[in-house]
């Protein structure tokens, strides 16, 4: 299982290890503990990434970390996310050089009906 303690610390020694900063936007399970459901198991990571998408992608496969990981919400479906879901979204971990986010529970709900999945 995946938590966001253990992802902070995943990215922590990611940026450590030379990879420039990453700013992850969480829209799966980990978005679910965030919002207060510590409950919620998860065993991967479903973000939205702003920085080196295919270096973090190779470093959480390397940790045995199941990702799926976009630039680009809005391109994971055939209906675009609403304007602004990246600025409502708000900060759930911050260290150096990595920030995690999670949307706003409104946009959550979108992205979840975009995609037809439930978490």
């Amino acid at each position: 299982m995946i938590t966001a303690d253990r992802l902070a610390s995943l990215l922590a020694d990611y940026v450590r290890q030379g990879a420039s900063p990453v700013d992850i936007l969480l829209v799966g399970g980990l978005a679910v503990q965030a919002y207060g459901d510590a409950r919620r198991a998860t065993n991967d990571v479903d973000a939205e990434v702003a920085g080196d998408l295919e270096g973090l992608a190779g470093f959480l496969r390397a940790h045995q970390i199941p990702a799926d990981l976009g630039e680009d919400l809005s391109r994971w479906s055939v209906v675009a996310m609403p304007p602004g879901y990246r600025e409502r979204a708000t900060v759930w971990v911050e260290g150096p050089g990595f920030r995690i986010r999670v949307l706003h529970p409104a946009d959550f709900v979108i992205a979840k009906l975009r995609r037809g999945c439930r978490s």
